[in-house]
Parts: structure tokens; sequence; C-alpha cells
């Protein structure tokens, strides 16, 4: 006897192991709700696995009830943690409204009959309806990247064996006394493929969220932390494959070369916090002018780079007029109220499929001239006279 209970005590150590690594996992990313939710809901899992699996002597009402309700906490935090993850809503209103409505159904065939395997088969089928729920619940929100789980380790297997395994103990078994419920072919059963259905579900989640892992390190290497735009070395990568697009598709490409001007004398002046708010202020600016079929980065210190698909020379030039009014218009927390900073603009129209290089190269120079003829302006590189300078007054900023 001592040994089938020491058996049975593997089930919940496996689930209290992972919960354990999950809740290892969120101590280090703590802005990562979902892994805490993880982590609970593997605890709570091991808990119904020792009630059921060692402390309750009999399937009776108390017992059932209590692995019911037990079971279906963890399964609405498990969902909670996936939907969240892929910033779905949680369904809540309907996991919880089932789970009221099946604990009803499990008493009613508490009292209905002295045979287990109709308790078991309605606690377990709940279980694979809440399992259900889930799988519609955890759909990634709109305009959202497809982050989800594989389904087949995570929803089809625990909901097969949830809704197989009654039946098929029953058609091997036949009928279970609830008060030898531990000496059952169902209660062995259980012992065996529980352990394994939380490895298997675990290893998912744990690969899963390792993706994310890395997926996050990316992002923060291709990142400029102030600005939130892509860095240098992702914005060229991403370029390349826009001007390869263009390319192939026979479209017009402009490039925006932006200079925050006189930014030595803003962090000279206001200090280093001062001229990080103004960089952050900026590259919100161009992060929510610039729609998203298009492409921006900061390139250097305060220099920043747009590449525009179908978009022309003419086109590119509104837009930056359109930021470089709007740049002259804000105020920085950080900086007296009164307070404006400006930035200069270069744009150029890809001719005879340039790459994107020689564009840069053309961009700068249409900023240099902008730099060098008043600042606070727009010049396209058409504009530009032998000497490299422009003169065009229109596009002087007021």
């Amino acid at each position: 006897m001592e040994y089938k209970y020491l058996f049975a005590s593997f089930a919940p150590a496996v689930a209290y192991f992972f919960s354990f690594v999950f809740l290892r996992l969120w101590s280090k990313y703590r802005d990562e709700w979902h892994v805490l939710g993880f982590g609970v809901s593997f605890f709570v899992a091991g808990t119904a696995i020792v009630h059921i699996g060692i402390l309750a002597p009999a399937y009776d009402m108390t017992h059932a009830l209590l692995f019911h309700v037990t079971c279906h906490v963890g399964l609405i935090g498990l969902n909670w943690s996936v939907a969240k993850r892929v910033d779905a809503t949680p369904p809540f209103t309907p996991m919880i409204g089932w789970a009221m409505a099946s604990t009803c159904i499990v008493i009613v065939a508490v009292l209905a009959t002295d045979d287990a395997f109709y308790r078991i088969f309605a606690v377990e089928a709940a279980l694979a309806v809440q399992y259900g729920i889930g799988m519609w619940g955890s759909q990634p929100a709109a305009n959202t990247p497809n982050r989800g789980y594989n389904k087949v380790p995570y929803y089809w297997l625990p909901m097969v064996l949830l809704l197989v395994s009654p039946p098929a103990i029953y058609f091997v078994e036949g009928a279970i006394d609830p008060a030898s419920y531990s000496d059952s072919l169902h209660w062995t059963t259980m012992i065996l493929l529980a352990p394994l259905t939380i490895v298997v579900l675990s290893t998912n989640i744990l690969l899963t969220l390792s993706d994310d892992l890395a997926q996050r390190i990316k992002h923060a290497h291709q990142t400029d932390f102030l600005t939130g735009l892509p860095n240098r070395q992702a914005f060229e990568e991403q370029a390349e494959a826009l001007f390869a697009e263009a390319t192939a598709q026979n479209a017009c490409v402009s490039m925006v070369l932006a200079d925050i001007d006189n930014f030595k004398h803003v962090n000279d002046t206001f200090g280093h916090h001062a001229g990080d708010d103004v960089l952050s202020v900026f590259g919100d600016l161009l992060r929510t002018n610039v729609q998203s079929e298009h492409l921006v980065g900061r390139v250097g210190g305060e220099e920043f780079c747009i590449v525009l698909s179908n978009l022309n020379e003419r086109a590119a030039k509104l837009l930056a007029t359109q930021l470089c009014v709007q740049f002259a218009s804000r105020s920085v927390a950080s900086c007296p109220p009164d307070q404006r900073f400006s930035a200069s603009f270069g744009v150029v129209e890809r001719s005879h499929g340039e790459g994107q290089a020689k564009m840069y190269r053309h961009a700068d120079r249409a900023l240099y001239a902008a730099k060098h003829t008043g600042k606070n302006r727009v010049v396209s590189y058409s504009q530009l006279r032998p000497d490299g300078m422009a003169d065009d007054p229109e596009c002087r900023i007021a």
C-alpha cells in the first residue's frame, strides 16, 4: 500500500517541479504575467492530483467536488495565461459559467448513481469542455502576430484523454465502487497518464516561452531603447528587404534623412537627460506619423532615417514638412515650457535603381544643405545647386 501512494506522488511532484520552473522564470521577467499564471496553474494541478490520488479515500460527493473545483481553478488560470500571452481577452464569463454549471452536473451524477464511473466521466468531460473554451478564447488579438502554442499537445491531447479514457476503462473494468476508487484501474491509469500529460504540456509551453525569450532578446538587440525605433543595424537590414521588394514591383522609393538641430547645445544647456527626452519625443513623432508600410529608424546620435515605399519625392517632402512643423511646436517635459526645438530634413527619390547606400548619400547631401541654409527646413536632393546648397525659400519652415 505504501508503495502505491509513493508511486502516486510522482505525478504531483512533476507538476510542482514545473510550477517551480515557471515561477523561477517569472522572477526574472516580472512583466510577463502569463508566466506567473502558468506557475500557479501547475501548482494547483499538482494539489488536485495529491487530493484525488493520495488523500481521498473514496470518490464520494466531497472528494469529487473538491477535485472538480480545484481542477477548474487551475485550468481557468492556464487558459487565462495562454490568452494573456497572445494579447487576447480571456473568456472569463464562459469559463466561470461552465465551471459553475458543470459543478451542478457533478452533484447530479453523484446523487444519481453509486457507480463512480459516471462521477468520473462528469468531472473529466467538464474539464475537456473547459479546455475547448480555452481554445476558443486564446485566439490572438487583431493585428497581433500568431504567437500561439502548438495546439496538439496543449489542447487536443488532454481533451482526448479526458473524454476517451473513462469510457475505455469502463469498457474493460466495468462499474467502479466509489469506496475503493484507489484500487480501480481508472486510478492506476490516471496516475500513469497524469505525469506524462504534464510533461508534454509543460514542455510545449516552455518551448514556446523560450521562443518568446529569443524574440525578446532579438528585439532588444535591434531596437533603440530611447525611441523604441529600429537601430541602425536593424534599419539597414529591413531597408534592404524593402528596396528588394520595390525593385521587384518596379515601385518608387523615397528616403528622408532627419537631424535634430543644435542637439549638442540642448545637452550642454539642459543636460543629457533633457537630450534623451528630446530624442524620445522626436522618435514618438516619427513613429506616430509614419505608416506601418514604411520604415523609420534611428541611425545615429540625433539622426533618423525614413524609407517610404510607393511615395515619390513630392509626397516624401510633404511628409517631411509636416514632421518639421509638428516637431517645432512640441514641448519637452524636462525643458522650460516655452522652449522649442527643430529638425532639418533631406529628401531624395530613388532613380535608376539606386541602392540604399547611394540614396543615403544623396539624402545626406540634401540634409547638409538644409543645415547650412538656415536649419528647421526641408531640402530635396533635386533642389541642390552645383555647389551643394539650395536656395528655395519655400523650404524654410516658419
